[in-house]
């Protein structure tokens, strides 16, 4: 009973955290400051939201798929 406990502890808090870093995160690099500190530092910026960076995952994922298809096997 104890470990069904700790695993929905666990994952409860670990969609709070994602939720916390989904919000927050855009918010920083829309910062004036951080951006300057981006652009001094030759680095492109693109600033994406949660759905925006699961779709682009979900892209980049199906093509490494195909990309590595067969590796490790004999």
């Amino acid at each position: 009973m104890l470990i069904l406990g700790v695993s929905w502890l666990e994952k409860e808090l670990q969609k709070k955290v994602i939720d916390y870093l989904a919000e927050r995160v855009p918010a920083m690099f829309k910062d004036g400051k951080v951006a300057g500190q981006m652009k001094k530092g030759g680095s492109p910026m693109r600033i994406m939201n949660r759905a925006e960076v699961q779709e682009m995952w979900a892209k980049r994922e199906a093509s490494l798929k195909v990309l590595l298809a067969g590796l490790g096997e004999k």
